[in-house]
């Protein structure tokens, strides 16, 4: 299980959604409704460990929520808006 420490910790993925709002709950749902769990939170500690390796303190609930809710889709292709190179 990874663990993700913010303002506030939570432990796995449901933790995580039950603490969410707005569009990143509807984000968070996508995720688990597509079986990619792992990815996002695995995405999602990423982007903690960025913002404590460049300010020194880890993300607020908010920049967390807003990073779900506004970058991880994009980044994890869940609405099918990139297309293919080929």
């Amino acid at each position: 299980m990874i663990s993700i420490t913010v303002t506030t910790e939570y432990n796995g993925f449901w933790q995580l959604l039950e603490n969410s709002w707005s569009g990143a709950r509807d984000v968070l749902n996508r995720v688990q409704e597509e079986g990619r769990v792992d990815e996002a939170m695995e995405r999602i500690a990423a982007f903690c460990e960025l913002v404590q390796d460049s300010t020194g303190a880890p993300p607020s609930d908010t920049e967390v929520n807003d990073y779900i809710w506004f970058e991880l889709p994009d980044e994890m292709n869940l609405y099918g808006d990139v297309e293919d190179d080929e």
